[in-house]
This record gives structure tokens, C-alpha cells and sequence, in this order.
């Protein structure tokens, strides 16, 4: 895909963005999002980064930061783009995020929910810290 070739193809792509933050329905890391959208459509990932941009720009999406992370929301204007454009996306493109949604979506706060640092005491020694976090809460 081109970026700059096909301005349906480009409407879609961004559609399905919006199509899946709105089916999250909570605020989402860039990687979160980006795991969503490759789960049900191959998009490269700066075509990915350029339509998120471009949804910001558009304010259809708003990002923020909160703690160490970048958050993604869709906002009341990208709900209502999405509904004017929910039929550019293809039935089947819909049918793979609805059908994998939850499994991935699963996958991927199970994947969050467990850190560790890494401490360094001395040349030979690190102290490590496990922690697992049930249910984020808030975000993903």
C-alpha cells in the first residue's frame, strides 16, 4: 500500500483505527493499539503511526500522558466520524477485530500486568523486583 495512493484505502485504514479504539472503549498505549490493529489488518507500522497522527491532528483522537506512558482516547468527534465512516472498513476486516477482540485484547493486559526492574547493587549483583498487577484498571 502507498500511502499517498489511494484515498479510500487511506480513509479505511484510519477508519479502523477508530473503529477499534472505540470498541476498547478506554484509554490505550500505542503499542496496545498498534497489537489490536495488526491482530485483523496487515498495516505497516509507520502507515499505523502517520493515520494515528493524522487522527490526532483531525482531533479525533486526543493523547495525553499519564505516569510513563502516552494514552490514547477517542474523543465525541471521533465517535461521530466513525459512524459516518464505519462502512468504509470491510466486512471482513470487521469480522476479524470482532471475532479476536477479546482474546487479544486479554492477551495483551495479561502481558502488561507484569513488571520488573532491574536494580543494580554492584558490578556482580542486581537486585530484581517482580510485580504483577491484576486488573490495570483505567487503561491499557
Amino acid at each position: 500500500m502507498k500511502l499517498a495512493s489511494d484515498n479510500n484505502t487511506l480513509a479505511e485504514n484510519r477508519a479502523l483505527i477508530l473503529y477499534i479504539m472505540n470498541k476498547v472503549s478506554k484509554p490505550i498505549s500505542n503499542d496496545a493499539l498498534l497489537k489490536l490493529v495488526l491482530s485483523s489488518y496487515n498495516m505497516n507500522y509507520f502507515y499505523f503511526q502517520q493515520f494515528l497522527l493524522d487522527l490526532i491532528e483531525n482531533k479525533y483522537i486526543i493523547s495525553y500522558k499519564k505516569e510513563d506512558s502516552v494514552l490514547y482516547e477517542l474523543t465525541v468527534e471521533g465517535e461521530k466520524t466513525l459512524e459516518l465512516a464505519k462502512d468504509l472498513i470491510p466486512g471482513i476486516v470487521k469480522f476479524k477485530v470482532d471475532n479476536n477482540f477479546k482474546e487479544v485484547l486479554t492477551n495483551i493486559e495479561n502481558e502488561l500486568s507484569v513488571t520488573s526492574d532491574f536494580i543494580p547493587e554492584s558490578e556482580n549483583n542486581y537486585s530484581v523486583k517482580c510485580k504483577i498487577v491484576e486488573n490495570r484498571g483505567s487503561y491499557i
